[in-house]
C-alpha cells in the first residue's frame, strides 16, 4: 500500500505531461489543417441537432453522442448563419476541433496510460500512451472533429449493467436499471429513481452526457447516459427485479444476452 501511495504523485505528473503534449500536438495539427469533407457533414448534423432534429443522423447511420459532444449548439452558433460563409465555417471547425480534443483525444491518451499503467507499471503505461499520443496517424485523426477518436476512446469505457431477475420480462438478460416513468416525471428523474430502487443505492456524483429517446410511436424508450468519476462498488444485495450487476467493458457487450430494447439503443448510439 505504501508503495502504491508513493507512485501516485509520479503518476499525476506523468499524466499532466501527457495531457500537455497531447494538447500541443493535436492543436497544432488542428490549426494547420483545413476543414474536411467529414467535418462539413458533421457540421450539418450538428446544426440539425441544435434545431432538435435527430432524423439526419439516423438516415446516415451516424452515432449521435460524438456529434452532440463535438458539435454542440455553442459550436454551431450562429445556427442561422448561411452555410457558405467561410469565416463562420472556419470558426465552427476550430471550436469543434477544440472540443473533440477535450472530449476524445486527451481522455483516450490518459485511458491508455491508466489501463496499461495499472497492469504493467506507470512508466510502461506512460511510454505506451506517449507512443499513441505522438503517432502521426493518431495526431491526424485526433485533431479533427470526427467520430474516429470517439470510437477509439469508447473501447476503454466501462458500463454498469444489471441482470434482470427471473421474475421479470426477459429474465436473465442484461440491461441498465429502468422502468416506467411516474406521472409528470422526467426521463432523468425516472432513471435516477429506478437506479436507486433496483440497485439499492443512489447513483453517486455524476455528469449527464446524453438523454436519448427511441420513439416507438405513442411511447418512447428513454436512455440516460452519465459519466461517474470512478467505478463505484457493486452492491451485494438487490431489489427483487435485479439478479446481479457488474461493470462491463465495451468489448464484453457482444458476449452478453442483452435486453432487446437496450441492445437496439446501443446500436442507435453506435456502441455495438
Amino acid at each position: 500500500m505504501q508503495a502504491l501511495v508513493k507512485t501516485w504523485p509520479v503518476a499525476l505528473v506523468l499524466a499532466a505531461v501527457l495531457i500537455a503534449m497531447g494538447f500541443v500536438t493535436t492543436r497544432q495539427a488542428a490549426e494547420t489543417t483545413s476543414g474536411t469533407w467529414d467535418e462539413t457533414i458533421y457540421l450539418a448534423l450538428g446544426r440539425s441537432l441544435a434545431a432538435g432534429d435527430r432524423g439526419a443522423l439516423a438516415d446516415l447511420g451516424v452515432a449521435p453522442l460524438p456529434v452532440a459532444l463535438a458539435w454542440s449548439r455553442r459550436v454551431v452558433e450562429p445556427v442561422s448563419a448561411p452555410p457558405g460563409d467561410s469565416s463562420v465555417y472556419r470558426d465552427r471547425i476550430s471550436r469543434a476541433r477544440a472540443r473533440a480534443v477535450q472530449w476524445f483525444a486527451i481522455p483516450c491518451f490518459v485511458g491508455v496510460f491508466a489501463i496499461i499503467g495499472m497492469a504493467r507499471g506507470i512508466w510502461v503505461g506512460f511510454f505506451a500512451a506517449l507512443l499513441v499520443a505522438l503517432s502521426p496517424n493518431v495526431i491526424a485523426h485526433a485533431s479533427l472533429a470526427t467520430t474516429d477518436m470517439a470510437f477509439a476512446m469508447g473501447y476503454y469505457h466501462w458500463f454498469f449493467l444489471a441482470r434482470r431477475s427471473k421474475f421479470t420480462h426477459r429474465g436473465g438478460s442484461w440491461a441498465i436499471p429502468g422502468g416506467a416513468l411516474d406521472e409528470g416525471e422526467s426521463p432523468l428523474d425516472g432513471a435516477l429513481r429506478e437506479f436507486a430502487e433496483e440497485i439499492g443505492n443512489a447513483l453517486p456524483a455524476h455528469t449527464v452526457v446524453d438523454v436519448h429517446e427511441s420513439d416507438h410511436g405513442g411511447w418512447s424508450y428513454w436512455t440516460v447516459i452519465v459519466d461517474v468519476v470512478e467505478r463505484f462498488p457493486v452492491p451485494t444485495e438487490f431489489h427483487w427485479e435485479t439478479a446481479d450487476a457488474r461493470w462491463v467493458r465495451r468489448d464484453e457487450l457482444a458476449t452478453l444476452e442483452l435486453f432487446d430494447a437496450f441492445a437496439a439503443t446501443l446500436t442507435e448510439l453506435g456502441l455495438t
